[in-house]
C-alpha cells in the first residue's frame, strides 16, 4: 500500500469513528426529544438508536473500502449491540424514573454510562477488524 493510501484510510478512520459517535448520540439520546422535551426516553429506546447508528455509519464506511475483506457484517452489528447493550442495562437497573428526560439534569452516572454505552459500542464495532482469521 503506497503511503498516500495509508494516509488517506487513516484520515478516513479519523473522520468515520467521531461522525460514528456523534450519529449514535444524536440518534440514541437526542432524536426522541424532537416530538416531545418532556418525553421519557427508555434505556431500551437509547440502546436500539446507538446500536443502529453505530453500525450504519461504520458499515457505510466499510462498504466504501475495497480493501477490508471480509468485511463481517453480523459479527460487527452483534458486538456492537453487546457493547451498547451492557451499560444500558445497567441505566435500566438503576433508573427508578425509568428513563431520562431531555432538558433536566441527569445524574453523573447516567450520562457517563450513556456514554460508555457509544464507547463500548465502537469497541464492538471495530473489535472483528481487529481480530484476523488464520487462513
Amino acid at each position: 500500500m503506497s503511503t498516500v493510501k495509508r494516509v488517506l484510510s487513516v484520515l478516513g478512520w479519523i473522520i468515520t469513528i467521531p461522525v460514528q459517535a456523534v450519529v449514535g448520540y444524536c440518534v440514541g439520546y437526542l432524536a426522541p426529544f424532537f416530538a416531545d422535551e418532556h418525553f421519557l426516553i427508555p434505556p431500551p429506546v437509547m440502546w436500539l438508536g446507538i446500536t443502529i447508528s453505530l453500525f450504519v455509519v461504520g458499515g457505510l464506511a466499510i462498504l466504501l473500502r475495497r480493501s477490508i475483506r471480509p468485511k463481517r457484517y453480523l459479527a460487527r452489528l452483534g458486538l456492537t449491540s453487546l457493547g451498547a447493550f451492557i451499560p444500558m442495562a445497567i441505566l435500566t437497573a438503576m433508573d427508578p424514573p425509568y428513563g431520562l428526560r431531555f432538558g433536566t439534569v441527569g445524574t453523573h452516572a447516567e450520562f457517563n454510562l450513556l456514554y460508555l454505552a457509544i464507547l463500548l459500542g465502537l469497541v464492538g464495532f471495530y473489535v472483528p477488524g481487529w481480530i484476523r482469521r488464520e487462513s
